[in-house]
């Protein structure tokens, strides 16, 4: 393995670690509270994207699907934890359920056709609609709830985890990684946007504003 692309795959793994114990300590520390459901849709949609990748290149494939597979371990570690938390929403709603049940229709589609590509963008547009509820919330809202740190280690991640699938011309990889970067950073821009229209900034910052 070329040392260049070694190195890529390594800040990849830093960056999903450092952003995936921010996000505990938050949780851990009630800073933030997250909706158990949201995170139970992501590990099910990160989890099916790597498998329909998977089926598609095989082994070959697995290096320019490492910032999947990362961000599929952080995601399903966030969601475990997340569980066995007392003071987290546990309900879903209706739009939650919808969610959820989209990814077990394509699940069941995918199962039936072995269409893995198919499959595969289905589940990454199903991802950025999941992202419109905390999108609109941060658009309307004049307090920030979301960690800038967090999303910008995210987004940066699956900028960095663009590079070996750009290289070896692994679409899916590509795909997944594009989505990854786009709903991140969104998120990120919004949180700043709410920090500049804020007339009376807070003295002191705890993680969960970082």
């Amino acid at each position: 393995m070329p040392f260049s692309t070694m190195l890529t795959q390594v800040i990849i793994v830093v960056l999903i670690i450092t952003y995936a114990y921010i996000y505990l300590s938050n949780i851990k520390q009630k800073t933030i509270k997250p909706i158990l459901a949201t995170w139970i849709f992501l590990s099910m949609a990160t989890l099916m994207s790597f498998i329909t990748n998977y089926y598609e290149s095989g082994d070959a494939g697995l290096l320019a699907n490492a910032y999947n597979i990362v961000d599929m371990l952080a995601t399903i570690t966030i969601c475990s934890f997340l569980i066995t938390q007392k003071n987290i929403r546990k309900t879903f709603t209706n739009f939650e359920k919808s969610c959820i049940g989209i990814v077990v229709i394509i699940c069941v589609i995918w199962f039936i056709t072995n269409n893995n590509v198919l499959a595969h963008i289905l589940l990454q547009i199903i991802l950025l609609i999941a992202y419109l509820p905390t999108l609109a919330h941060l658009w309307c809202a004049e307090k920030n709830s979301e960690s800038i740190t967090m999303w910008s280690l995210n987004g940066v991640a699956a900028l960095f985890g663009l590079i070996e699938p750009v290289r070896t011309g692994a679409i899916l990889p590509i795909i997944y990684g594009m989505r990854g970067a786009i709903s991140c950073f969104l998120v990120v821009l919004l949180g700043i946007r709410i920090r500049m229209h804020t007339s009376k900034p807070s003295k002191k910052t705890n993680l969960s504003e970082l």
